[in-house]
């Protein structure tokens, strides 16, 4: 097949990411803990009603246990009263330390008069079966706690996965629009879920629901010193600096891998309002338009050329005062250095710079903003200052720059490219051991970080981008507070945070934004396709394969002991001739045992086996039961009696003849 045809133009039919059903390694918590099985719900509803139910049977085998060695524990050969007797066949007997509570408070209390120390005497059997049914309960309680994984993540599976990209011959409008949808969708969760009170059940889409970061209020000037305002002149911050810190490919991305698989990435912006004194021009036009309007104001900014300038200007951004007129509210432009080459006192060349170009046009604030970037001073050249409507911008054009410096690490061998700009980053990944999973991850990452820079998200906003417009309406601002441009930049910082938890996700699933025409042009990587997770949803469930494993096999084991521990006690006792007593009166104490004794005693019955826990009648002995209405001994009811010899063995004793 030739390359044309592995790129052609194709219609998007993608279908949407799914969770993976299965077994799978959670590497966050390691190869053991970490093994993990999802399944649909409806299996899981089976899967939790079976370890309920052998839950159950284990805890009755286990009572079982316990109700073995506590009888033999007290079994003894000399004589004793009735009260022991009859605690030693409830113990016997009992079925779960409820009933057996249950029963025991009815012995003590018919005992009460009877016995000495009644109540004293049945307390420790009382406080063992108290005590066993809370055991029992929490073991309940424990065990589907054991058995649900321990994160709350799932994998993701799509059949196109892969990095959606317009084909060279289609129009650019599509990528743009994908780009705009995406970018929309990251602010939508920004907006709810990076804030103080954010949304906990819109939140639970990534495996993090916001990424961290520290921030900085008096870092030092970004750029050279003359361009950043001094904190004596201005009020509120002049400088003001996001750390992200190390973040980890698998805890906060959600990319699966093992510990040597994964890297670290740090993304560190500072920024600052720029003092454009000496960067400006100002040219008032007359009568531009044929108006005689006067007031016409052209604001030229002087801090770098655009690379696509044609002709003779070399001024970075040109704003018309009568932008007002036509534009409700403000105008923000932002130029990443992509686009322009910044004067020397802004450029970088350990960071990528982008600056951001705010006109109020014709904005009225209610209050007076002392904000260096929106600020509202009295200013008899632009006409600013106190109006009938409220308070204008004290400048036609404010500018804000920042410098944005990323870092990839690889934590096995603890080598990191330097904390520098993107395209240095592209030569420097290749110099850090990275193994072909890390490659992976780290190449996917850089192409992202192209568009979650704050200079692109911004580019791609405009004004939407400012968090000031949710105070304003028809042009009229309500009060901002002196630090709103570093409210701004935080919300920017977070849309490019928002933007890079979902990168993963998005490319894993091969949803473009748009669902028109598109092209696959770069094939999934099986490391990124195969290993994204994203927080469960109602439709799944994950049970941890250790916790499942351990409780079925504990479960497994007191239910097989429970079953065999009387054959092998017996076994044991009987090949070293010791405590064959006690067995003798486990068997005699046993319901059915009971049974053939009261049975024999009233002469009903040829019995045989009598020494196995199950005693058992000749073939073809029948026999009835006594008269309801007779209340006597049913030994004097001939009707009942078998009309041939009787006989009555104990267990362990030779068969006796009655005539």
């Amino acid at each position: 097949m030739s390359d044309q045809n592995t790129t052609q133009t194709l219609i998007f039919t993608s279908q949407p990411a799914h969770p993976y059903y299965g077994v799978w390694t959670d590497w966050l918590y390691g190869p053991v803990r970490g093994a993990t099985l999802t399944t649909s719900r409806n299996y899981s509803g089976l899967l939790t009603a079976f370890i309920a139910l052998l839950v159950s049977a284990a805890t009755g085998g286990l009572w079982k246990i316990l109700v073995y060695i506590a009888y033999h524990l007290r079994a003894q050969r000399d004589r004793r009263d009735g009260l022991y007797h009859q605690q030693q066949n409830l113990i016997r007997n009992s079925a779960s330390p409820s009933g057996a509570l249950i029963e025991l408070l009815h012995l003590t209390w018919a005992w009460r008069r009877h016995a000495e120390r009644a109540l004293l005497r049945s307390l420790p059997m009382g406080l063992s079966a108290l005590l066993c049914l809370v055991l029992f309960t929490l073991a309940g309680i424990f065990s589907s706690i054991a058995i649900k994984a321990p994160g709350t993540d799932t994998l993701t599976r799509s059949s196109s996965c892969g990095q959606w990209m317009v084909n060279a011959s289609a129009d650019n409008v599509l990528n743009l629009v994908n780009i705009l949808n995406i970018t929309s969708d990251a602010v939508n969760y920004a907006s709810i879920c990076y804030t103080s009170e954010p949304d906990s059940f819109r939140c639970q889409v990534y495996t993090q629901p916001t990424l961290p970061f520290t921030t900085d209020t008096n870092p030092p000037c970004p750029f050279a010193s003359e361009m950043c305002y001094s904190s004596d002149a201005v009020a509120g911050i002049v400088a003001y600096e996001l750390d992200t810190g190390k973040l980890d490919s698998n805890i906060h991305l959600g990319i699966n891998a093992r510990p040597k698989d994964r890297i670290t990435y740090q993304r560190i912006t500072t920024c600052a309002p720029i003092n454009t004194t000496g960067f400006t021009t100002i040219e008032q036009l007359n009568n531009p338009d044929g108006t005689n309007n006067s007031d016409t104001l052209i604001e030229r900014v002087y801090l770098g050329g655009l690379y696509s300038a044609n002709g003779t200007d070399n001024s970075t951004y040109v704003y018309n005062n009568n932008t007002g007129t036509y534009v409700r509210g403000y105008t923000l432009v932002a130029l990443p250095d992509t686009l322009f080459d910044p004067i020397p006192a802004l450029n970088r060349t350990d960071a990528d710079v982008s600056i951001f170009l705010l006109s109020g046009n014709a904005v009225q604030y209610v209050n007076p903003v002392r904000d260096i970037w929106f600020l509202t001073a009295a200013s008899p050249a632009f006409e600013s200052g106190a109006t009938d409507n409220g308070y204008t911008s004290a400048q036609l054009v404010s500018v804000l720059g920042c410098a944005e410096q990323h870092q990839i690490c690889n934590p096995t061998n603890e080598q990191c490219t330097d904390l520098s700009r993107l395209s240095a980053m592209l030569t420097q990944i290749n110099n850090i051991g990275l193994n072909t999973p890390q490659n992976a991850i780290a190449n996917f990452l850089l192409g992202e970080f192209f568009y979650d820079e704050m200079g692109a998200i911004v580019y791609y906003l405009g004004a939407t981008a400012l968090q000031a417009q949710q105070l304003a309406s028809q042009g009229i601002q309500l009060n901002l507070p002196s630090n709103q441009w570093a409210i701004e930049v935080t919300s920017w910082f977070t849309f490019g945070l928002a933007r890079l938890q979902q990168a993963p996700i998005n490319y894993a699933a091969g949803s473009p934004g748009t669902s028109i025409y598109g092209t696959y042009i770069i094939p999934g990587d099986p490391n990124l396709c195969t290993n994204q997770k994203a927080r469960s949803t109602s439709e799944t469930a994950s049970f941890s394969v250790l916790g499942t494993s351990v409780v079925t096999a504990v479960c497994i084991v007191l239910i097989l002991v429970s079953l065999v521990l009387d054959q092998v006690m017996n076994f044991i006792q009987e090949r070293w001739n010791r405590g064959g007593y006690r067995h003798r009166q486990w068997l005699l104490d046993g319901k059915l045992q009971l049974q053939r004794l009261a049975y024999e005693n009233a002469r009903i019955g040829t019995w045989i086996k009598v020494e196995d826990n199950i005693p058992v009648t000749t073939l073809g002995d029948l026999f009835g039961m006594p008269d309801e209405s007779d209340r006597g001994d049913p030994t004097e009811d001939p009707a009942v009696m078998a009309d041939k010899n009787i006989s009555f063995t104990a267990v362990g004793e030779k068969q006796v003849q009655v005539e």
